[in-house]
């Protein structure tokens, strides 16, 4: 219901009566559209406040309370990213579901995606996600590699390690001649911290 609409209906003098084109229906019209503008500003302020929401200059106040501030040229898909984390470590207590809930974050997945496990030979937490959640990432390796690292233990480290399909050619690659599935190496995803 529009603001006019919701005037109009509330409207409760008999003594004037609302037609449309007539001068009371014009004024209660001008109301309507200043309580409009009210509405939208009150709308972007309230977006504002919230991560998720917020852009620009109020993404990187938000984000000044946890320490994170924007990188050159960083988008607020990326910044908004690495708020979020930042949130995550400030009431973390360093525990795996602390720890979970950066790695979801980081990569915009959901938990079934991702598999985390240790390392038996050092302290090392080996993040198992879908090469696709890396590849769409907003951050870069090295970024995600600091998010992540930032969100462990001080003696830990953290290896990301890409799962699922890949592809040998497409575009302007050719496979070399000496490294084929037959007699060359075939390697994975990894980013190490």
């Amino acid at each position: 219901m529009s603001n006019t609409d919701n005037l109009v209906e509330k409207w409760d003098n008999d003594a004037v009566v609302i037609r449309d084109g007539e001068l009371p229906h014009h004024i209660l019209e001008t109301l309507a559209s200043i309580l409009d503008d009210l509405d939208t500003d009150i709308q972007d302020v309230y977006d504002t406040r919230f991560i998720n929401t917020a852009t620009d200059g109020h993404l990187e106040k938000i984000g000044e309370q946890v320490g994170v501030t924007r990188l050159n040229q960083q988008s607020d898909e990326a910044l908004r990213i690495r708020v979020e984390s930042g949130y995550a470590r400030a009431v973390s207590d360093s525990t795996f579901d602390t720890f979970s809930r950066v790695v979801l974050n980081v990569f915009d997945a959901e938990s079934q995606e991702i598999t985390l496990e240790g390392d038996d030979g050092e302290p090392v937490v080996i993040v198992h996600v879908p090469l696709s959640r890396i590849e769409e990432s907003p951050l870069t390796d090295s970024q995600i590699a600091e998010e992540l690292t930032e969100s462990v233990p001080a003696s830990d480290g953290v290896r990301v390690k890409g799962t699922g399909t890949f592809r040998l050619g497409g575009g302007d690659y050719t496979v070399d001649s000496d490294q084929t599935l037959s007699n060359g190496t075939l390697g994975g995803y990894t980013i190490e911290s």
